[in-house]
This record gives structure tokens, sequence and C-alpha cells, in this order.
């Protein structure tokens, strides 16, 4: 998989809401234990920040050998449902819980066959795909995703400001799972 580091060209116009990005996912997600309220704070903060982007939040079911997803966020209306399961082998997810880092895919296409989720974000109009370990400690638990419209591409500071979000996430998500 391509490094996302040397993935896409470098935007300007976003680089300096980096840190405020992620100082506020760290004050509304760990706010809470609330699953429910977690998946709500998380999909309004990237959806202000990501803009027209869709959004996929992940919980790691290794007994199943699958990622179930927990929140999408279309702004086109389309994803998969909460509960729906991707299987780790083939996907981007699979590829970026085994790796424990990042994972791009660019110029996404509607009959590619990279990853699992190729095909259909390329039919609903996306142009890349970043997947981002959610990781507690040194132990991963889930993935989230970030498909961006070809016209958007997807920006060194987009890349990094999603890798800060993770983090938070992935504790606030470890935090409601400790409840459940």
């Amino acid at each position: 998989m391509p490094d996302p580091a040397q993935s896409a060209p470098h935007c300007a116009g976003h680089q300096g809401r980096r840190e405020s990005i992620v100082e506020e996912a760290i004050a509304t997600l760990l706010a809470t234990t609330d699953m429910g309220a977690v998946l709500e704070r998380t999909a309004r903060l990237l959806r202000r920040n990501f803009g027209s982007t869709r959004v996929t939040l992940h919980r790691l079911r290794e007994d199943l050998g699958a990622a179930e997803v927990l929140l999408s966020d279309d702004p086109r209306g389309a994803g998969p449902a909460p509960g729906t399961r991707l299987p780790l082998a083939g996907s981007l997810c699979g590829a970026t819980v085994a790796a424990r880092r990042p994972q791009v895919l660019s110029e996404l296409a509607p009959g590619g066959t990279r990853a699992l989720e190729e095909a259909e974000l390329a039919a609903a109009g996306y142009g890349s795909l970043a997947c981002f370990p959610l990781q507690v400690e040194e132990r991963v638990i889930g993935t989230l995703q970030i498909a961006h419209p070809p016209s958007c591409g997807m920006f060194e500071h987009c890349l990094r400001a999603a890798e800060g979000v993770a983090r938070p996430i992935a504790i606030a998500l470890h935090n409601s799972l400790l409840l459940e």
C-alpha cells in the first residue's frame, strides 16, 4: 500500500486547522463514554472539518475476522449500515489492522480489485480512500476510513488531521466498549 505521506499534494488552504481539529476531538470525544454520543460527535466533527467525504468508523471483531461498521456518515446518503461486517481479508481495513499504520488507495476505479472497498466507493463517486488504525496502547480496536471525491484528493493536511483525530476516537471507543 502507498505511504500516506507520499500519496497526495499539499493544500495550504486547510493546514492551519489541523491542530484545532485534534483539540476539538479530544475535548468532545473524551467527555463521554456513551457509544451513541461518541459516534454522533465523531460524525459531526469529521463532517464539519472534512466536508464532502464519507467517514466510516469500524470496530474490530477479530473473533469474526471482520470489522463491524459502527458509523457511516456520507453526504450522498449511501454507505454501509451500522452492524455491517467487512471481512479483514482483502480489505483496506484489514491491511490497516495488519500494518498498524494508515493505508491509502488513490485513483479508485469502479472495477478496482486492490481492496474490497474500492469498487463500491468508486461507483459512489469517490476517488481516494484512507484508513487509520484506532489503537489503544499497542492494540488495534478499530479503523477510521475517510473517502474523498476525486476533485478533493487525499491531501497531506487531511491525512495528518485524520490521524490526529483517530487517537482520541480510539480512546473514546475503547472507553465506551468497556462499559458495553
